[in-house]
């Protein structure tokens, strides 16, 4: 391999180290944050990919950490937040369509300097199917996992590779998406 492209290599694979150690801090300072709170979360996407199927570090790639939680907790998750120094991106056009919206999707991120955007979901169907009962069955088949000692909750295998599919699909179809990215 010509020495330029492994320098170039060797460069990309430190930074994404380096990425992922933020990542690892920042899951750390949700768990404190929301733990102080009794907020329970679930990591969903590439979080919890990074923790269970990367075999090393610095693989994983990351633009934001997405996590579930559940919707009765909204107005502490917010309160917690900021009160942590996050501050909401407003996406959608009022409080009160974040209100109308948020049952179908997420919530709109929080951000803070030097931090990866952090995007809380309150349900996995978009606004289909019958939520109440997905959203038992995802709580209750949870699994738990160690990260650097600290005890982080994930979706179930089974959930998570359905999720992850469902993604997949969505982000390589646009016929398949409406309404912010929501599988029809």
């Amino acid at each position: 391999m010509p020495e330029q492209i492994e320098k170039e290599w060797l460069g990309v694979y430190l930074y994404q180290l380096g990425e992922e150690k933020k990542v690892r801090r920042q899951i750390k300072e949700l768990k404190e944050i929301l733990d102080q709170e009794r907020i329970p979360f679930m990591l969903l996407k590439g979080a919890s990919a990074m923790m269970r199927l990367y075999p090393q570090p610095g693989l994983r790639t990351f633009c934001d950490l997405d996590i579930l939680i559940p919707s009765d907790k909204v107005a502490p998750l917010k309160a917690a937040m900021t009160a942590a120094g996050y501050k909401p991106l407003n996406s959608r056009n009022s409080p009160e369509d974040e209100v109308l919206r948020n049952h179908d999707s997420h919530l709109d991120p929080f951000i803070k300097e030097g931090q990866l955007m952090v995007e809380a979901h309150l349900n996995l169907v978009g606004g289909r199917g019958r939520q109440e009962v997905t959203l038992r069955e995802v709580w209750d088949a949870r699994e738990e996992s160690s990260l650097d000692g600290v005890e982080v909750c994930h979706l179930g295998k089974e959930h998570f590779l359905i999720h992850t599919l469902v993604k997949y699909l969505v982000n390589r179809d646009p016929l398949l998406t409406s309404n912010h990215g929501n599988p029809h």
